[in-house]
């Protein structure tokens, strides 16, 4: 059974249902997206509001920003379910299994399952503090009819900038320098600053090269 809509969260709640990957110790930096993205995840208050895509070349760490929002904010949802969308082959089966885990009945077959689904999640019900991570979203055409309506939250990663015609984009970049040598610095605790900083300029601080 569900909580009741207006059913306060405290600090520190974990969700009721939880699946996603663990959380990057390591992680380093990206506050800037980090207040971005949960801005705009809150900006409709009572509104349905528009997913939210990570988009930025391969390698810069939107699965990691991404992550580490889930992390993060998980006492703010009662549900969190992470998709992996590339291939997209397999995003009805997740929501199935979304779907099994919230004790949805299933349908005669997988589309009526997951329309249970998503129309379950546009109700609100059993619960209205949801978010859905579609990670690595490329194949626009394939993904956007699997992506729920309502109360609840929807964030996407992608190399794709179509996205941004259908939900609000944060750009995420290379690190900036002090975020480099901050990572490098973490993972080589003996390296210098000059050292670190010479490392990350060599790389152009793309985050998937500095945390090798």
């Amino acid at each position: 059974q569900g909580v009741p809509a207006a059913a306060t969260r405290f600090p520190g709640t974990e969700p009721l249902i939880f699946n996603a990957p663990n959380r990057n110790a390591r992680f380093t930096g990206r506050e800037d997206d980090l207040a971005e993205l949960r801005r705009q995840l809150q900006s409709g208050g009572s509104a349905v509001v528009l997913p939210v895509a990570l988009q930025g070349m391969g390698g810069v760490g939107k699965t990691q920003v991404a992550l580490e929002y889930v992390h993060r904010f998980r006492s703010a949802y009662d549900v969190v379910w992470w998709v992996v969308a590339d291939p997209p082959q397999f995003v009805d089966t997740a929501l199935s299994d979304l779907g099994a885990r919230l004790g949805l009945p299933a349908g005669p077959a997988l589309p009526e399952t997951v329309q249970t689904v998503l129309q379950a999640l546009g109700r609100g019900e059993p619960y209205e503090r949801w978010l859905v991570v579609f990670d690595n979203a490329e194949e626009l055409e394939h993904v956007e009819q699997f992506l729920p309506q309502g109360p609840g939250h929807v964030l996407l990663t992608s190399r794709n900038r179509a996205w941004g015609e259908r939900a609000n984009p944060i750009q995420v970049d290379v690190f900036d320098r002090a975020e480099s040598v901050a990572h490098l610095a973490q993972r080589v605790p003996a390296i210098s600053r000059e050292e670190a900083d010479r490392v990350a300029e060599a790389l152009g601080d793309l985050p998937i090269a500095v945390a090798a």
